[in-house]
């Protein structure tokens, strides 16, 4: 995954020593003040919600960035932004801790790994779990992300109007080719306090596989390299074998 957030931070990097409220958060405020207005037909509530963000960034501000307190977004919320349109369908954007994150379109190497990883896992799993690929995958109350693969236990079928989430998944599966670095240190540990049972990374400029097992506060507890050469199974489907060597082509 590649990502970039587009919060408050995203102004920080602009400031300067001096600069006044009304330059340092006016862009800000007019933009939200257009979105707002155009949906506050639809629900003012949602409307309401983005004016009182813009305001509480202004209130906290005292001449610093380092004095701005971020305000985080819940699932909940998020949702809400999409359903009224704040966030389009067309945008990739995680919900990462309360903040929203801009997903960058994956490489070919990603997206061939991701190819060959469902063809490989629909057919290994077929009417013993389900294979979700780059779909919302919830963790409330402030994470929503979109996984490349997420294996699911075959019962999420019976559930109506349920997006995937933590009680649903067997195996997380991220593709890594620029942003290992992302993955192992922001989604990793969120994936762990979250307890998702087991996360593997596929990291393709390696041709190798970080296996994580054991999730708990401070993180996964287990985590295995698993090379090309070698096959590897989730452990609650042990008898689903992915020969590595057939994805690291």
């Amino acid at each position: 995954m590649h990502a970039s957030a587009f919060d408050v931070r995203r102004s920080q990097s602009l400031y300067k020593p001096g600069t006044s409220v009304e330059t340092y958060f006016g862009p800000l405020r007019r933009g939200a003040c257009r979105i707002s207005g155009r949906i506050r037909g639809r629900d003012k509530e949602a409307a309401m919600g983005i004016d009182n963000r813009i305001r509480q960034c202004e209130d906290s501000y005292m001449g610093t960035p380092s004095d701005i307190q971020r305000k985080r977004f819940t699932v909940e919320e998020f949702h809400r932004m999409c359903g009224v349109g704040i966030i389009a369908e067309s945008e990739h954007v995680e919900l990462v801790d309360g903040e929203l994150v801009t997903m960058s379109p994956p490489g070919p190497d990603h997206v061939r790994c991701v190819v060959l990883l469902t063809m490989a896992l629909t057919e290994a799993v077929r009417g013993r779990a389900l294979v979700s690929v780059q779909n919302p995958f919830t963790m409330p109350p402030l994470n929503q992300f979109e996984p490349d693969i997420v294996v699911l236990d075959s019962n999420w079928a019976e559930k109506e109007r349920t997006l995937p989430g933590q009680p649903d998944a067997l195996l997380v599966i991220e593709v890594s080719d620029t942003s290992l670095r992302y993955d192992s240190g922001m989604r990793i540990p969120i994936y762990a306090r979250c307890s998702v049972p087991e996360v593997w990374i596929f990291d393709v400029v390696r041709a190798q596989v970080l296996i994580h097992r054991d999730p708990g506060a401070a993180g996964y507890r287990h985590v295995i390299v698993a090379s090309r050469t070698e096959s590897i199974s989730p452990l609650q489907l042990p008898e689903v074998r992915i020969e590595l060597a057939k994805i690291f082509r």
